[in-house]
C-alpha cells in the first residue's frame, strides 16, 4: 500500500496515475485493475456513493458486469471474499475520510500476494498506519519544471519564446510550482500578445502570493458574462455530471452551453471524462472551490441574496429562518443540513428565480404548487413520499429526477410538463406502473433502473416522437412490452438488461429504424425477430 499526500493542485492524481499506466503496461501480471477517481466527490452522496464505489471496485478488478450491493458492510465482506487471492492494482483517488479508505481497502489481506493498492489524498493523517516508506508527499514543481510546464500550456513547446521568457520566470516564480496554476495560467496567456502577458503580470502581482484560488479566477475574470453563469452553475450543481444532460438544462436556462462548455475545457477550468452516453464533467477541486467562494463572495454576510446555495450552513440558514429571496437560482437540500427536520414547501414561495432545485432525502411537506416556474431541474432523490401531488405547472422544467424515491405511483398529467426531455425514475422500488406520457411531446431519455416492482408499460408510450433512449435495466417483474412501442422512430437505445421475465418481443420490434443500440442480456428472451435495423450494437 502506498500513500501519495499534499496540497490540492500539486499533481497527486497526475503521480498516481503515470504510476497505474507504468504498472499496467510493464506487464506485472495482475489478475484485475481499478483507478477510482474523485473519490471525494462520489462518496458525497453517503452511502449510496461509497457503495457505487464498492460495486465499480468489484466490477472492474473482476470484468463481470453485475454486483448489486445493498450496504457498506456487505460490500466489505464482498471485497474480501472476491479479492483476498487475487492479485490486483488499486488506486483510490482523492480520499477525505476514514471511512472511505476503511470501506474500500481497510486491510492489506483484503487482497492477494503482490496487489498494489495507491492512495492519494490532502490529509496525510489518513495515512497514519502506512509506514513512513510507504507514503510520498508531492513536492511542488521547481523553477525549471515550472518553465517547462507553463511552456507547453502558453507555447506548446518546452522552451519559453525568448520575448516571453522574463515574463515566464515570473510567472513560475508567483504560482510557485503549482502545476495546476501553471496549466490554467498558461493554457489563459495562449496565443496572447506580449503586452497582454505584461498586464497579466501586473495583475498577478497586486494580489498575495499565497493566494492560489485567486491565481485561478484570472481566467474566470476573462470570461463573457454567459461563460460565467455556466461555470457557476456546474461548480455548485454539476460536477460529476453526464455533460448531455447538462449542456441540456444550461441551454433550457437561456445560455449558449455548447459554447460555453468548450471555452471552460480550453481554459482548463473543466475536464470532460469517459465519452458517448457516459461522458461526464469534471473539475478540479480547486477550481470548483474557487467557483463556490465567488458565489459566497456576491454577499458573504447575507447568503439569502446570493445567486445559488451550496454550503450547509447558509443552506440552514436560509430555509430555517425563511429568508428565501428572489436572487436564489440554485440549491442543494440534503437532509443532513435540516437535522430531520420536516421541510414546509412554502419556503420556497419567494424563490420565483430558483432554475435548479436539488434535494436528497428531504423530508418535504405542503404541496408542490409553491415551487418556482422557473425551475428547469428538480432533482428530489431518495424521497420519502409515497404519493406525490404535482398540482403544478412546471412548462420549462427540463429534468425530473427522483431517483430512489418512495413513490407507489406516479401519474402527473404530463401536459403541465411541455419541456420535459428526461424522466429518471431509476431504483424507485414500489413503482408498479408507469405515467400517462400523454402530452410529453419533448421527452427524449427516460430511465426506469433497478424498479424491481415495476410490471406495466403505459401504450401511450407510442406518442413519444422524440425519444432517443428507453431504459428498463432490472425491471425484473417485466413481462411484455407494449406493442406501441414501435412507433417510436426517434429511438436509438432499448436497455433491456436484467428483465428476467421479459421472454418476447412486439411482432413489429423491426420496424424501431433508428435503433442502434440493444441490451437485452440475461432476459427470458429467446430469439430476436425482424431485428435488421439495429446497426450499432446489440447484446
Amino acid at each position: 500500500m502506498i500513500g501519495i499526500f499534499g496540497m490540492g493542485g500539486v499533481g497527486k492524481s497526475t503521480v498516481a496515475k503515470a504510476i497505474y499506466n507504468h504498472l499496467i503496461m510493464s506487464f506485472q501480471g495482475f489478475d484485475g485493475s481499478c483507478f477510482l477517481a474523485n473519490i471525494r466527490q462520489v462518496s458525497s452522496k453517503g452511502h449510496n456513493g461509497l457503495v457505487a464505489l464498492q460495486e465499480k471496485l468489484l466490477h472492474n478488478t473482476l470484468k463481470r458486469k453485475n454486483f448489486e450491493i445493498n450496504n457498506v458492510d456487505e460490500g466489505i465482506s464482498l471485497i474480501k471474499a472476491r479479492l483476498h487471492s487475487k492479485k490486483v492494482l488499486i488506486v483510490l483517488d482523492e480520499i477525505d475520510q476514514i471511512s472511505q479508505l476503511e470501506s474500500l481497502a481497510g486491510q492489506r489481506n483484503w487482497f492477494g500476494k503482490g496487489s498494489v493498492v495507491i492512495v492519494t489524498t490532502r490529509d496525510s493523517h489518513l495515512l497514519s498506519d502506512l509506514g513512513t516508506k510507504e507514503t510520498y508527499m508531492v513536492k511542488k514543481l521547481s523553477i525549471g519544471d515550472s518553465l517547462q510546464l507553463l511552456s507547453w500550456h502558453a507555447f506548446g513547446v518546452p522552451i519559453p519564446l525568448k520575448e516571453y521568457y522574463g515574463l515566464c520566470k515570473t510567472i513560475a516564480s508567483y504560482t510557485d510550482g503549482l502545476p495546476l496554476a501553471l496549466t490554467i495560467i498558461g493554457s489563459h496567456l495562449r496565443r496572447r500578445s506580449v503586452q497582454e502577458w505584461i498586464e497579466e503580470v501586473e495583475k498577478l502581482r497586486s494580489k498575495p502570493r499565497d493566494d492560489i484560488q485567486k491565481v485561478l479566477k484570472r481566467s474566470y475574470d476573462a470570461l463573457d458574462d454567459d461563460t460565467k453563469n455556466i461555470f457557476l452553475d456546474i461548480s455548485c450543481f454539476f460536477v460529476g455530471h453526464d455533460k448531455k444532460d447538462t449542456t441540456m438544462i444550461l441551454e433550457a436556462c437561456g445560455f449558449h452551453a455548447k459554447c460555453g462548455i468548450r471555452s471552460l475545457i480550453e481554459r482548463c477550468l473543466l475536464t470532460s471524462q469517459g465519452g458517448g452516453e457516459f461522458e461526464r464533467l469534471e473539475m478540479h477541486d480547486l477550481v470548483q472551490d474557487m467557483g463556490r467562494e465567488i458565489v459566497k463572495k456576491e454577499y458573504p454576510r447575507d447568503p439569502s441574496k446570493r445567486s445559488r446555495l451550496v454550503d450547509p450552513k447558509d443552506v440552514f440558514d436560509v430555509l430555517q429562518g425563511n429568508k428565501g429571496t428572489e436572487a436564489i437560482e440554485g440549491m442543494i437540500v440534503k437532509s443532513n443540513m435540516l437535522r430531520n427536520v420536516v421541510l414546509s414547501t412554502k419556503v420556497f414561495i419567494m424563490m420565483v428565480n430558483l432554475r435548479i432545485l436539488i434535494l436528497d432525502g428531504v423530508r418535504l411537506g405542503g404541496s408542490f404548487k409553491y415551487l418556482s416556474n422557473e425551475l428547469r431541474l428538480l432533482s428530489f432523490h431518495n424521497c420519502h413520499l409515497s404519493h406525490i401531488q404535482l398540482d403544478f405547472d412546471f412548462m420549462k422544467l427540463v429534468e425530473l429526477d427522483l431517483k430512489g424515491s418512495n413513490i407507489e405511483e406516479f401519474q402527473p398529467n404530463m401536459q403541465n410538463f411541455i419541456c420535459l426531455r428526461i424522466l429518471k425514475l431509476d431504483s424507485c422500488k414500489q413503482l408498479k406502473n408507469t405515467p400517462d406520457f400523454s402530452g410529453a411531446q419533448s421527452l427524449q431519455d427516460i430511465s426506469f433502473k433497478c424498479c424491481s416492482n415495476l410490471a406495466k408499460v403505459h401504450p401511450s408510450i407510442r406518442n413519444l416522437e422524440r425519444l432517443v433512449r428507453l431504459d428498463f435495466t432490472e425491471c425484473e417483474k417485466l413481462e411484455m412490452l407494449p406493442s406501441s412501442i414501435c412507433k417510436l422512430k426517434s429511438l436509438e437505445c432499448l436497455m433491456l438488461y436484467g428483465c428476467q421475465n421479459l421472454r418476447e418481443l412486439p411482432i413489429d420490434f423491426g420496424k424501431l429504424e433508428q435503433l442502434q443500440i440493444l441490451d437485452a442480456g440475461n432476459t427470458a428472451l429467446s430469439h430476436l425477430v425482424a431485428c435488421g435495423s439495429i446497426k450499432k450494437k446489440s447484446k
